[in-house]
């Protein structure tokens, strides 16, 4: 069941913007930031013969999923995220790939899955 976005964006809402604020926070508060995503593109290129799909768990504002769709070009990167404030901001960014990012949950047969950053909303 897909979950409807419950925002409403207000006309000439500058999302590049907020895209690019959310990644400067980001490199600020994550060290190793882009060099863990490089290490994330190079360790599905070890370990799967072909990339077909790839699920991004927690997609967040998108930037691992641009980073894999640009590294399989072939594949289809599907991100998810349950706020609804950062699927906005990734579909915005992610446009030019198509309808790739949901709030609904995603189908068992992803092979491979990653997660960069969710340590942070599980519980204690």
């Amino acid at each position: 069941m897909t979950v409807p976005l419950a925002i409403d964006v207000p006309d000439g809402f500058d999302w590049r913007h907020w895209v690019e604020r959310w990644d400067r926070m980001q490199d600020l508060y994550v060290p190793g930031r882009q060099e863990r995503m490089e290490l994330m593109v190079r360790t599905i290129r070890a370990t799967q013969q072909s990339v077909g799909r790839v699920l991004d768990l927690g997609c967040g504002a998108g930037s691992l999923t641009v980073a894999l769709l640009e590294a399989f070009p072939q594949a289809r990167v599907f991100g998810i995220d349950f706020d609804p404030t950062m699927i906005l901001l990734a579909k915005e960014r992610l446009a030019r790939f198509g309808n790739l990012l949901s709030r609904k949950e995603p189908s068992p047969s992803f092979l491979p899955a990653l997660a960069k950053k969710l340590r942070e909303h599980a519980d204690n």
